[in-house]
This record gives structure tokens, sequence and C-alpha cells, in this order.
């Protein structure tokens, strides 16, 4: 659709093959193939570095921007939440900020999970532990945190002697 945009000029398979190929063939230069260049982190020790025995190139240089930030910078945002995760980029606290927390399937063991296949697998592996269905975990997509949430009277229904409440903020 959009190369119709364009005209019947750029039709052809001569004018879309790639300009820099055609353009160093023309100056002169002989059909050598060109090695794929190999990008590596200049951290000592690290396996992306080109002396480490393991040596696995990166693909660009953003490549190596990334990974450099991520690995051998100093991680000097750490999530509010937890306490625990530390990160150098900003983005990164950002999305694991999105999603810490969200313990919202229970064992009756008493562990929390944020996937209920992780539940599930945690309840397979143990004998007698069983999923808890609890009034006070996430039912929708509300809140987590109890002081947070407030119950909305006309929507609160009782099912086997508990009384369950879709909760608004």
């Amino acid at each position: 659709m959009h190369m119709r945009a364009h005209g019947d000029e750029y039709k052809s398979s001569a004018a879309l093959s790639n300009p820099m190929k055609n353009a160093s063939n023309m100056s002169g230069e002989s059909n050598i193939p060109r090695l794929p260049r190999k990008y590596s982190c200049p951290q000592e020790g690290c396996r992306w570095n080109k002396n480490h025995a393991k040596f696995q190139p990166l693909k660009s240089m953003i490549c190596v921007k990334n990974h450099y930030k991520r690995s051998h910078c100093p991680k000097m945002y750490v999530c509010k939440r937890c306490n625990r995760k530390q990160f150098s980029v900003l983005s990164d606290l950002r999305t694991h900020e999105k999603h810490c927390g969200d313990l919202k399937w229970l064992c009756s063991c008493g562990t929390t999970f944020s996937r209920k296949d992780k539940l599930m697998g945690h309840v397979a592996l143990f004998i007698g532990h069983k999923p808890v269905i609890n009034s006070s975990m996430k039912l929708g997509s509300g809140p987590q945190n109890s002081a947070q949430m407030q119950v909305d009277q006309s929507s609160a229904f009782a099912v086997g002697g508990n009384l369950l409440a879709w909760y608004s903020v």
C-alpha cells in the first residue's frame, strides 16, 4: 500500500535494491564480502567482552550501551514497594513497579503468588496445599492494599457463607 504513492519508477527490482550495495560496486571496489561487525563490552571479564573464552557478540552499539548500563553501572534506583530490587535504568524500575506487590493468588500454607500458574505448580508440588479464595484478596482490577479499598454495599454478595465484595476506589 505504501509503495503505490511513490509511482511506477520505484516498482522495478533495481530501484528497490540496496543503494549502498550498488554504490560500492560503481566506485571500483572489489566484491569482497564484508564480515558483520562484532560489538563487544569494554568491561574485562564480561561474557560479552571479546577477550572472554565464551565470547558472544552484541548486535549493535545500542545493545552495548544498554548492556553496559544494566550490568556494570551502579544500581541507584530502588523499588519503594519491596525495598529489594535495584535498577540502574529508571524505565526498568517503572516496569517493575507496575507489577511489584501484585500477590493476588494465595495458598492454604500462606504463600502468595502473583500468577495463577505458579500457585497451581506450588499446589501440585506439596501434598495438602490448596488454593484459598479470600474476600480480602483482589477479585477484579481494584487496588491490592485493603486500606485503600472501599466496599460498595450494593455490590457485595454472599457466597458459601463468605461475604465477597467488588471493590471500588
